[in-house]
């Protein structure tokens, strides 16, 4: 049974040694200093290789330059444009549910983010779930939790949950976050590794 994290917590105090697996490990951090068109991340710019874990999680907390709510952030992983992107999507704005097929198209979509026109203290949030990033035996699955907001006193605020498909065997190295317009300064973009289990 795997030790919990007050025992791991003693064990470690105590010179024991526990295997460090199933857990984040955060390995980039980007707070944009000024309004930004793209934000990338490599496993080379990591602080630990890609193959090192199992699963990368993206967490986001962002704005957009452009005026609107919903404004989309398209993403390419390892410079792949091709139409090698599927996913299925669940959403809601609170009033209304629907959901919707995407694909095949050349991008996929890690979030939604409010623009420069919403209540200024409100950032679209979202994670997003990279699975086994260095299988070679399989497409890649990727799951986004999505959620922007407009303000509190409107029906405008969005939840999404999307399952895509990236339908490419290559492991994972790179991938580019771009917004329509400019992510503005002050979103955050925090990426961790995910060990495996052996517990």
């Amino acid at each position: 049974m795997p030790l919990g994290l007050e025992a791991r917590a003693i064990l470690g105090a105590a010179g024991g040694d526990v295997a460090d697996t199933g857990s984040w490990h955060a390995i980039a951090s980007t707070t944009l200093g000024s309004d930004t068109a793209s934000v990338t991340f490599t496993s080379t710019g990591s602080s630990s290789p890609w193959s090192d874990y199992q699963d990368l999680v993206l967490v986001m907390a962002a704005r957009g330059t452009n005026n609107g709510v919903g404004i989309g952030v398209t993403t390419e992983i390892n410079d792949d444009s091709g139409n090698n992107y599927m996913w299925q999507t669940f959403n809601t704005n609170g009033a209304v549910v629907g959901a919707a097929k995407t694909g095949p198209i050349g991008y996929f979509r890690p979030a939604h983010i409010p623009g420069a026109d919403r209540a200024a203290n409100f950032y679209g949030v979202a994670v997003t779930h990279f699975m086994d990033v260095n299988a070679t035996d399989k497409f890649k699955a990727i799951y986004v939790q999505d959620g922007h907001g407009a303000d509190n006193a409107t029906d405008d605020n969005g939840l999404v949950y999307r399952m895509v498909s990236w339908q490419s065997t290559a492991a994972m190295t790179k991938f580019v976050m771009n917004p329509g317009g400019n992510f503005k300064s002050g979103s955050q973009f925090d990426l961790y590794g995910v060990r495996t289990s052996t517990g």
